[in-house]
Formats: structure tokens, sequence, C-alpha cells
């Protein structure tokens, strides 16, 4: 008697003796291993199926058996490039910061406290970077003091003019200038109704000022500023106080020219008693307004 090679199942020669129960024992193995078949193939198309449902739709050659190992390196994703996706860059550890960003591409990025000119020396910064084939802007945020800067690099324009300087952006508008003049630069105030004689040299009475007679309050006034395109400017203040006999009336007139001349010039109503500029030292009458400077020029009007 021998068996098959899969199922093991009995096949006796012709000379041995008919034995109904491995006839059974047969049937038994065969019917098991039908069920095995059923359960493995459940859901499965076979080959007739699939070549009916790819009939002029694919070729099978065109199929891959696999991916390749580089899972496909697609040249877009949705229509994208790569370079269109943000990167996470893994961090400048050296360098001028202006020389790592000229080279770097859109992400973010961490800078170590050793990359030079930043905007303050020895921190370590956050920093947000975003490239176009010809622009660089590069956005940092100090990790300990939350303080934020901002620069630009435009390689269009002439080699001296491609950088911007760094720009705070988070200093609420503190600036050290405005339009490049310190603040000291300007006239410090604009101030209603104080005696200038008082504390000349006080810091609170630096400025330019609007007074009346003794120093009393302005009832109204106006300032009026003219820049001409030549660089000219014209400044007016036109005060006046209440007086019973009328609103007496100053008018002070400050030119400054581009070219460095200019003057200033004060009028006064001269119909209504002494109008003029009079030196404190030698005028006449006396001066009124104590503690003056010696030589100082003043206005009156009695």
């Amino acid at each position: 008697m021998t068996e098959t090679t899969t199922l093991h199942l009995k096949k006796p020669d012709a000379s041995d003796f008919y034995n109904v129960e491995d006839f059974n024992n047969n049937a038994d193995k065969v019917d098991e291993a039908v069920v095995q078949l059923q359960t493995a193939t459940e859901g499965k198309a076979d080959k007739s199926y699939v070549d009916e449902q790819l009939e002029g739709k694919a070729d099978k050659s065109d199929i891959p058996t696999k991916l390749p190992a580089n899972g496909g390196n697609a040249d877009t994703v949705d229509g994208k490039h790569a370079s269109e996706f943000l990167q996470n860059l893994s961090g400048w550890a050296s360098g001028s910061v202006k020389d790592l960003l000229v080279s770097a591409k859109s992400g973010f990025v961490f800078i170590r406290n050793t990359v030079t000119d930043m905007p303050a020396d020895n921190f370590y910064w956050f920093g947000y970077v975003h490239a176009s084939s010809t622009h660089r802007q590069l956005v940092v945020g100090n990790i300990s003091t939350n303080a934020m800067f901002a620069i630009s690099y435009n390689s269009g324009l002439a080699e001296g003019k491609r950088w911007t300087s760094w720009k705070n952006l988070a200093d609420g508008g503190d600036a050290l200038t405005l339009n490049g003049v310190s603040a000291y630069e300007y006239q410090r105030r604009i101030r209603h109704g104080i005696n200038i004689g008082t504390n000349p040299d006080a810091t609170d009475n630096q400025g330019l000022y609007f007074f009346g007679k003794e120093g009393t309050t302005l009832a109204t006034g106006s300032i009026s500023n003219a820049i001409a395109t030549n660089g000219d400017s014209v400044t007016t203040i036109d005060s006046r106080n209440n007086k019973a006999s009328g609103q007496a009336r100053y008018k002070l007139d400050i030119r400054s020219n581009a070219d460095g001349s200019g003057y200033v010039a004060v009028t006064a109503p001269s119909s209504s008693g002494r109008s003029a500029l009079r030196n404190i030292s030698s005028g006449s009458p006396a001066a009124t307004t104590a503690l003056c400077p010696a030589g100082a020029w003043y206005g009156q009007y009695e």
C-alpha cells in the first residue's frame, strides 16, 4: 500500500484486502482540505476575474512587483515640489548668519550662541527662514528674552544694498531713532502756559513752548509746519491770550533751509503797547521775566 504526497491518502494495491476504515479516513482528509481551501481563498479574486477586470485598462507588466527602496521618489506631491514644503533645518552652530542665510531653504532653524552677526551676542535663537530664488528673510526669537528680530536679503540689488539691518519686531515701537534721527535731536516738547524764567536749565523746561503774559495759559493757538521738496522747512506758531482789550497775539516763524541757512522771526501787535524783542542785559524797559539767562532775548507785551 502507498500514500498520496499531499494529503497522505491510502492507496491500496490490487492484492490488498479492501478496508472500509481506510476509505473513510481518506474521505475525512479530503473534506478537511476542502474547508481549509475555502477559508484561505475567501474574498480573493481568481486569475480569470483579474484578467477580465484589467482588460483594456492596464498592462500587468507595468505593475512593479515591489516599490523601490526610496519609496518611489515622486517628482511632486499634490502638484508641489519638495522645495515648496516647509523643511526642518537641523541648526546653525557657527559662522556668520548672513553666510548661512544666503544658502538656506525655507524652514525652521535653531541658532546657537556661537553664530555671529545676530541682533545680540551670546544668545540662542529660534528662527524661521522664508526663501525664494532671489530673496531670503529670517525672523528670529531670543529664547531667553522673547525679543524678536527680522533681517532680509535681496540678491537682485547692488552688492552694498542687498541686506537690510536687523529690525526689532517686539519692542512696541520703542525705536532708538525716528527716520534715522535721534529723538534728542527733535524739539523735546511743546508746552502751554509755562514761565521759562523759573528754571531755564531744568529738563522739564527744555524744548519749544507757548507762553502768554506772565506765563498764563493760552486760550487759543496753532502750529503749522511745511517742508518743501528741496528740504526747506518753515514752522509757524501763532499764540494768543485772553486780555480784556482783546486777544494779544504773538507769532513765531522758524525757517530752516536745506543749505543750512534760516531765521527766527517774532511778530507782536505794534498797535497795543510795547512789543519787541529786547536784550535782557541792556533792553529797556527792564526785564520782567526773572532768572532768564544773561544775554538772552525775550518777547514782551504790555
